[in-house]
């Protein structure tokens, strides 16, 4: 089954802008109809995901669109794919080890100077 943009938008919970930028950029092919209008399949759905999942995990615009070069060609470039995955994977969980480090250092921060005014404020 082939979907509009507007409901594949709405199938997939990503905007119509994104998916149309997703295209421009390479990531996504979307196929037209006769009179122009992006079509969408349900194996697009899941690309699109993924697609999305990669942007929001940090993974730079030139690395999503060597994965959707190679997942064009097919089968015989998973394990390339899977390299990438699992190279991204290994940032993403360094990311998370750093940001968790920094906020808890934030909390520490915020801990001692809620302890500084209320010494301050018994003072008054």
């Amino acid at each position: 089954m082939n979907y509009t943009i507007g409901k594949f938008a709405a199938q997939t919970g990503i905007s119509a802008p994104l998916l149309r930028y997703y295209e421009r950029q390479g990531f996504l092919k979307a196929e037209r109809d006769n009179a122009g209008r992006r079509q969408f399949s349900g194996d697009d759905a899941k690309w699109a995901g993924l697609i999305r999942l990669l942007s929001d995990t940090g993974m730079p615009k030139e690395q999503i669109r060597e994965y959707a070069r190679l997942r064009q060609k097919g089968e015989k470039t998973l394990p390339l794919r899977l390299k990438i995955l699992e190279d991204h994977r290994r940032m993403a969980e360094e990311e998370k080890t750093k940001l968790e480090k920094n906020l808890q250092r934030l909390r520490d921060e915020i801990v001692r100077g809620q302890e500084r005014t209320t010494r301050q404020n018994r003072k008054k």
